[in-house]
């Protein structure tokens, strides 16, 4: 199956700061709340879908983001890397730690600020992301299939994912 999709291999550049709140006086809700159980029921149905898509034992989910967010080429910050995948400092510490004893990243402290750890990937790491990012192009690719004939929803989920990544970004 071709992969038409572009995974990201290195962090995003600077984004534009984005206004979450409104300088205008909150309106009163009217009605329930639906937007935010709709997302996270998308975001857990994701999730699962990719549990059961990667590979049995390739990866945890937690895992699988770190690899993922890992540079190809070049080094990562530890610090950067656990801002962009937004999970508790110690557990990515963990991951790493892990990475690290199967050889798949190596860790260093950079000499120009020893505050900063340095993580590059081995080549048994660029193997294994290789891997995950096949495997998710192809779940990629089911759920495009699955979508097609809703072209809108696609359009939509993506200004979605665009406003919401913005409005993330901000509150870093």
């Amino acid at each position: 199956m071709s992969h038409t999709h572009q995974f990201r291999s290195d962090p995003p550049a600077a984004r534009p700061a984005v206004r979450v709140r409104s300088t205008e006086p909150a309106r009163p809700r009217t009605g329930p709340i639906e937007l935010l159980p709709k997302l996270q029921s998308i975001s857990r149905s994701v999730r699962i879908l990719m549990q059961a898509h990667l590979q049995p034992g390739l990866l945890s989910l937690g895992a699988e983001q770190v690899l993922w967010n890992l540079r190809e080429s070049g080094q990562t910050e530890l610090r950067n890397l656990q801002r962009e995948v937004q999970i508790n400092a110690s557990t990515v510490s963990k991951i790493v730690d892990r990475f690290e004893r199967q050889g798949l990243v190596s860790r260093r402290i950079d000499p120009k600020d020893r505050r900063r750890v340095l993580l590059t990937l081995t080549e048994t790491g660029l193997k294994k992301r290789k891997k995950l990012l096949t495997e998710l192009g192809e779940l990629e690719d089911e759920l495009q299939d699955l979508l097609r004939n809703e072209a809108q929803a696609l359009v939509v989920l993506g200004a979605v994912a665009k406003i919401l990544a913005e409005a993330a970004a901000d509150t870093r």
